[in-house]
């Protein structure tokens, strides 16, 4: 019962304070204001796993087996190498493209984004390291800190130094601190990761660079749209979707829960070759989400006005079945896809279906505005489904899965183009 009530806490809590920090800055800031913020989280939705390498994923796949101690080291080592490595390339893009003029990001702005993005691939690895070790008191204070001390200190920003929309990267940047300090003092950080096991770092490497095409296709779909919108919106247009799709931790509640149950104790299904048993887990996934996706549109479409934005429900809707047709990806075909280290056919499926979506952005985001990009992302969203589950079907069939996947994707994508041609 004491695990339980860990295990609770730690997708609960840290989820509430994210909630808290998210009611405020709508509340308090304009929506233009909010559209600004939602270009720095983009942006650092992108930075994060670049500076990872893929490693987090790695230390999830190797933890299993290997001493997680070690696992934790490596890590740590290799994403400090990478993020000494890439900082001056970062900062020569922001100077080359013209970043500050063309998306009004300054640079303070910029190189702290940086720094957050750090920090959290730091405490990433010693959340996996805490949960492949059963330690979830552990995993409860790594998560808690992650999302308090940003929450407080953005709160001091807006409520106390009337900083406005500049406390939310201040905010950000202090947090991260915090948990840079606090990752290091649960794990050590040596440059040198080599001197550790060289072998494993390579391994590791080998396993997570594949992944990083994957990630940057993935912040292409849920991500990029920002600066689609960017030209073709008013800053409060795009405030209201941004933070429609952002209240979607809500819904991730249910996501993140069921990952973290789920992937030591799937993984270690499979390891045991149990697929039946396997299949049972993921069938429950799939009919959770669908429970928890309609809770998010209602408690969205119910409480949203009362939280400073007002959207039609439309948006809502939509955004609510994207969430929910990628949440299931996140822990059923690509949590296989993982396992069975199939990361280049991922890269080249996720690669793909970025490439579909970016056309459809081009296309309708110029026509319909937002409902283009609603149009595309259910589209591209139902195809990369599909595209996975084929690619999962080479290492594991599990037919009542399959099709109960099948019919889901499809009735996205059916619905979806039904809704487009009427729009035309």
């Amino acid at each position: 019962m004491k695990n339980q009530l860990q295990f609770l806490g730690a997708v609960i809590i840290p989820q509430v304070f994210a909630l808290m920090t998210l009611i405020l800055l709508t509340r308090e800031l304009s929506l233009s204001d909010y559209a600004s913020i939602a270009i720095l989280e983009a942006l650092l939705m992108l930075l994060t796993p670049l500076i990872s390498l893929g490693v987090d994923r790695a230390a999830a796949k190797y933890s299993t087996t290997l001493n997680l101690k070690l696992v934790n080291e490596v890590g740590n080592g290799i994403i400090a190498t990478s993020s000494i490595a890439l900082f001056f390339p970062y900062l020569s893009i922001y100077f080359l493209l013209d970043l500050g003029e063309v998306f009004k990001i300054d640079l303070f702005d910029y190189i702290a984004i940086f720094i957050v993005g750090y920090s959290y691939n730091l405490i990433t690895l010693l959340q996996v390291k805490n949960q492949f070790s059963g330690e979830l008191l552990n995993y409860l204070i790594t998560a808690v800190i992650k999302t308090f001390f940003p929450m407080i200190f953005i709160s001091i920003g807006i409520l106390l130094l009337n900083l406005g929309d500049k406390s939310f990267i201040y905010g950000m940047l202090a947090g991260s601190i915090v948990l840079i300090f606090y990752s290091n003092s649960k794990g050590s950080l040596a440059l040198r990761f080599w001197k550790k096991d060289w072998n494993l770092g390579r391994s590791m490497l080998s396993y997570g660079l594949p992944l990083i095409p994957a990630f940057i296709s993935g912040w292409v779909v849920s991500w990029s749209n920002r600066f689609f919108l960017n030209a073709y919106v008013t800053q409060e247009e795009l405030g209201i979707y941004s933070a429609v799709f952002k209240y979607s931790i809500v819904f991730f509640l249910f996501v993140q829960a069921a990952n973290l149950y789920l992937t030591p104790f799937i993984y270690r299904l499979l390891e045991a070759k149990k697929h039946r048993k396997v299949e049972h887990y993921l069938m429950m996934s799939v009919f959770l989400f669908l429970f928890g996706a309609f809770g998010f549109t209602i408690l969205i479409a119910l409480f949203l006005p009362y939280f400073g934005v007002s959207s039609s429900i439309e948006i809502i809707v939509g955004v609510g079945i994207i969430n929910y047709i990628s949440g299931i990806a996140g822990i059923t075909t690509q949590l296989l896809l993982l396992f069975y280290k199939k990361t280049k056919e991922l890269m080249y499926g996720s690669v793909f279906y970025a490439a579909i979506c970016v056309v459809l952005y081009w296309i309708l985001i110029p026509q319909l505005q937002i409902f283009g990009l609603l149009f595309s992302n259910l589209v591209c969203v139902a195809l990369s489904n599909l595209v996975f589950l084929k690619i999962m079907n080479g290492s594991i069939f599990l037919r009542k899965f399959n099709f109960i996947y099948l019919l889901l994707n499809f009735v996205v994508i059916f619905m979806s183009i039904a809704l487009l041609m009427m729009y035309f």
